[in-house]
C-alpha cells in the first residue's frame, strides 16, 4: 500500500506505464476545443478512460510542476521553484522514476523540456534519458517518438517499463509544420511575427514594444492551435507504433500538462 513516505508504493500493480506531458499544452485547447481545435488522439484516451474535467496546474511554467508531476507534492513542500533550484535527492522525497525502478521496471525520459535534466534533479530514477534540445539537435514530437521507439525495442524483452515523455511543441517558439497551422489562418502572413522568434517577440508584445494588429494577433492564434494540433498527431503516431509492438493494450497511458499557456 502507499503511505506519506512513499505515495508511489501500488506501482508494482500497475501494466506499462506511458505518462505524457504536453508542454504548454492549454486544456481548453483539448477535447471539442473551443477555438476549433481537434484533438482526436488524446480525445480517444479520454472518451476510454478516466477524463477530469477540471485540472489545475500547481505553477504558471515548468520547474515546479514538473517536481510537482514527479512527486505528487505541492510546490512549497518539494521546494524546487526557482530557475537554479534542485529538486532534493532524500528518500522521503521519491519521483515516479524512482518508485517504478525500485518495482523492477524499465525507466526512460524523453523529453524536449530543458529541466528534464541532472542538475534540475529531475532524471533520478530514470534508466535513460535523452533530451535532444539541451544538445542542440531537432526536438520535435515526432523526434522524441522516434528516440522512444528505439529505447523500447532496445530495452531487455518483456520487462515492463514507465516510459516520461514532454514533448515542447504548444511551447515557444510556436513554430510547428505549416499543414497544421494553415487551416486556422486564410492566405499569406506579412506581418512582424516570425514563428521561430515568437519566444523573443511574445516578450517585445509584454512590454509594448512590438504592437500587433488583429490579423497579427490572429496569425500568433493560429500558430499555438496548429502546435497543439501537431502535438496530439505526433502522440498518435506513437500509440499507433505501440500497437504494432504489441504494447497498447498492456499499457496505462496518462495524458497531462505542466502548464497552460
Amino acid at each position: 500500500p502507499a503511505s506519506p513516505e512513499n505515495p508511489f508504493a501500488s506501482v508494482r500493480a500497475l501494466p506499462n506505464v506511458l505518462f505524457y506531458v504536453g508542454d504548454t499544452l492549454r486544456g481548453e485547447h483539448v477535447g471539442r476545443s473551443i477555438h476549433g481545435v481537434k484533438t482526436p488522439n488524446f480525445d480517444r484516451v479520454a472518451t476510454n478512460g478516466l477524463f477530469f474535467s477540471r485540472a489545475v496546474a500547481t505553477s504558471s511554467w515548468s520547474k515546479p510542476t514538473i517536481a510537482t508531476l514527479l512527486t505528487g507534492l505541492y510546490p512549497g513542500v518539494h521546494g524546487c521553484n526557482a530557475h537554479d533550484d534542485k529538486l532534493p535527492n532524500t528518500k522521503s522525497m521519491p519521483t515516479l522514476a524512482d518508485s517504478f525502478r525500485a518495482a523492477g521496471r524499465a525507466t526512460a525520459a524523453v523529453a524536449a523540456n530543458g529541466y528534464i535534466a541532472a542538475q534540475h534533479g529531475f532524471v533520478r530514477g530514470f534508466d535513460f534519458v535523452k533530451n535532444p534540445l539541451r544538445e542542440g539537435r531537432p526536438y520535435r514530437a515526432e523526434r522524441l517518438n522516434e528516440i522512444a521507439l528505439k529505447w523500447l525495442r532496445a530495452k531487455p524483452k518483456g520487462k515492463p517499463f514507465f516510459l516520461h515523455m514532454q514533448p515542447v511543441d504548444p511551447h515557444v517558439p510556436y513554430n510547428p509544420p505549416r499543414r497544421f497551422w494553415s487551416r486556422f489562418f486564410e492566405g499569406r502572413y506579412a506581418g512582424p511575427l516570425d514563428p521561430a522568434k515568437t519566444g523573443d517577440q511574445l516578450d517585445l508584445i509584454k512590454s509594448r514594444a512590438l504592437r500587433l494588429g488583429e490579423r497579427d494577433r490572429a496569425f500568433l492564434h493560429a500558430l499555438y492551435d496548429g502546435a497543439v494540433e501537431y502535438t496530439d498527431f505526433a502522440f498518435g503516431e506513437l500509440m499507433k507504433a505501440l500497437d504494432a509492438m504489441g504494447l497498447a493494450k498492456d499499457t496505462l497511458v496518462v495524458i497531462t500538462a505542466d502548464h497552460g499557456e
